[in-house]
């Protein structure tokens, strides 16, 4: 494992000009949610008056390693530390010593790794290229950004930009004359119509999978009338892709000769904590019914994207089935659709450990 420092140029990623996260819906969020608000305020050292203020001063960007932090769950109305690798890729929010403080998609508050005594082991699903050796641990804070600038890779370029603390993709600039430029990265293989970055997609109305025992056609016609049109963040690093959708990510597959990519999240039970808008609505005795979402679209190489999200339960398979289609506002702003952008969702942002579908975590103790 690598410790570096937060502010270094270049150790974090993002799209020019897109945010990655919505800090207001957070906020919103934990407003509104008092008993997380107080967890999520113990668990970063703040009081729950003071998340406002402190949410909007982070900064979001992208994960360029994998990088281990400490997570938190929700527990009996406190915070759950545990330690955790995030996947480069995953959006965080950090704060002006580039410290990462909170996971975008689910909201998840975030603080440094804490010292093993031994060599840690891992559990859970590592994901392709995952090593021990190659996972990096942002040192602890030293001093912030110099010139209120964190320099950024874009993926899609490989070129360095500054995105000034505390703001979300709309100040991006060069980066200034007298600040360190990391080299150009080679830019991310991918067409020109699915650069990694935020997409706003519309559902048409879904079709009823299986025979409406479990899941029911009045039911995706309500959770149809829930979400017309959502944000996703689709991030593409060679041939593999994630996408974060409805609270959830999904990871799988994407081709860079043609713009496709299949992905599918986690299972999950109906005792576990369910995506937020999950559209599996399991009822009766099937509470030993497994889930999991999919999702599977094309690129049309002028920044819209297409395609299926699918979220079912076995057995028997039943679901629900909507076709999407979506556009990144980067790409091509369109009045037609909200340029909000978010992985964040706005109704279950702390989530327990069912969040980190992604996360290796060191099983050994301080």
């Amino acid at each position: 494992m690598t410790q570096v420092v937060g502010t270094v140029p270049g150790l974090y990623g993002g799209t020019r000009s897109v945010s990655s996260c919505n800090k207001q819906m957070l906020i919103d969020f934990l407003v509104a949610n008092q008993d997380k608000a107080r967890a999520w305020a113990t668990a970063e050292g703040i009081t729950p008056d003071q998340i406002p203020a402190y949410i909007g001063g982070l900064t979001p960007v992208v994960l360029r390693s994998d990088t281990r932090v400490t997570n938190h769950g929700f527990t009996n109305g406190q915070a759950d530390p545990y330690q955790s690798v995030l996947q480069a890729g995953t959006a965080v929010l950090v704060d002006a010593y580039g410290v990462p403080r909170a996971r975008c998609y689910c909201g998840n508050p975030l603080t440094p790794p804490v010292p093993v005594a031994t060599a840690p082991t891992y559990t859970g699903n590592p994901w392709p290229g995952f090593s021990p050796g190659t996972v990096t641990a942002v040192a602890p804070p030293t001093a912030p950004a110099p010139g209120n600038c964190l320099v950024l890779i874009d993926p899609a370029t490989g070129k360095p930009f500054c995105r000034p603390l505390t703001t979300s993709g709309g100040s991006d600039t060069n980066v200034p004359p007298g600040l360190p430029t990391p080299a150009a990265a080679s830019p991310t293989p991918s067409p020109p119509g699915a650069p990694s970055g935020d997409y706003v997609i519309k559902f048409v109305a879904p079709t009823l999978i299986g025979q409406g025992v479990n899941v029911t056609a009045a039911q995706c016609a309500k959770q149809f009338t829930s979400y017309p049109s959502t944000n996703i963040t689709l991030i593409v690093n060679g041939t593999a892709a994630t996408v974060f959708a409805l609270a959830s990510e999904l990871i799988g597959t994407f081709d860079p000769a043609t713009g496709a990519f299949n992905v599918t999240s986690k299972t999950f039970t109906r005792n576990d904590v369910l995506p937020t808008g999950d559209v599996v609505q399991a009822t009766g005795a099937a509470d030993s019914l497994t889930g999991q979402l999919t999702m599977k679209g094309t690129a049309d190489g002028k920044g819209r994207i297409s395609g299926t999200f699918v979220s079912a339960v076995t057995p028997p398979t039943e679901g629900c089935s909507f076709d999407f289609t979506g556009r990144n506002p980067s790409a091509s702003p369109s009045p037609s659709l909200s340029t909000s952008t978010s992985t964040t969702s706005s109704t279950s942002p702390f989530t327990v450990t069912s969040t980190d579908t992604t996360s290796a975590t060191p099983s050994a103790t301080p």
